[in-house]
């Protein structure tokens, strides 16, 4: 989710920072002035007071700043100092998954849940880093584990990202077995262009013996045998199969044969 103003406030451990350093940071936060905030960080760095909450701030300022590949080391070296420091986890977590590292995000939100159960906010960004990968089934898995635990922002996070990424993929589905079933039809009406083609070859290579009629009476008697209506039917099955007729033609046609005597 979107972190705003007093993020931070809440954010820093109990009696991790003095009164007066939480007032001035939620002051800079205020004024959006990070490059204040990373100063006032670096100055309380110097110390090595209170150092994990130090580099948390630092490390936010940087990502608010949207650089986040700087704030990973920050939140790292956080964790390396308070290994509990929710907070700090998934907020490395979101970096990760801003920079395209969505199997160390993923683990690290999860990291985050095992340490405690409750935390929806890892939930939630756990959700998204399934949506990022493309994997819906996932996606949707943890987020009926988020609704029991937020439901307003598993419904934000489900119609804003689960739902337009499930769409999207059966989209893709569907274009996919479309584009396959055009390209096995196109494969056979090109093999029996080809076999027609052949035929047509054959023929013009090979022709038949012209036929010398001695009388108008012979010529009548030329006449192609008639076909059998299991010829015909033959021959209209073959189309169907071909896929030269439709479905519905096939049938009223062979209805028709098989009706004459």
């Amino acid at each position: 989710p979107a972190t705003g103003h007093a993020f931070l406030y809440f954010s820093i451990p109990a009696g991790g920072l003095s009164s007066g350093d939480k007032r001035a940071i939620d002051k800079l936060e205020q004024e959006q002035d990070w490059d204040g905030m990373r100063e006032l960080a670096r100055m309380r760095l110097k110390s090595k007071d209170n150092e994990a909450a130090w580099l948390f701030v630092n490390g936010y300022a940087l990502q608010k700043q949207e650089r986040c590949a700087d704030a990973i080391a920050q939140y790292r070296l956080a964790l390396l100092i308070k290994q509990d420091y929710l907070e700090a986890q998934n907020e490395l977590g979101r970096c990760l998954l801003a920079t395209g590292q969505f199997d160390a995000a993923i683990s690290t939100f999860i990291s985050a849940i095992e340490k405690k159960a409750d935390y929806w906010q890892a939930y939630y960004n756990l959700v998204l880093a399934y949506v990022r990968k493309q994997d819906s089934r996932s996606a949707r898995i943890h987020l009926e584990q988020l609704r029991s635990r937020n439901m307003a922002m598993a419904t934000e996070v489900e119609e804003n990202e689960v739902r337009p990424l499930e769409l999207k993929l059966e989209q893709a589905r569907i274009a996919e077995a479309n584009r396959k079933a055009e390209q096995k039809r196109r494969i056979e009406v090109e093999s029996l262009e080809k076999e027609v083609a052949v035929a047509k070859a054959v023929a013009d290579a090979h022709p038949a013996p012209a036929m010398v009629l001695e009388s108008e009476a012979d010529a009548d008697a030329v006449v192609a045998p008639p076909k059998s209506r299991d010829d015909k039917l033959k021959e209209l099955k073959r189309l169907y199969a071909k896929r030269l007729i439709t479905r519905a033609e096939y049938r009223a046609r062979q209805k028709a044969l098989l009706a004459r005597k």
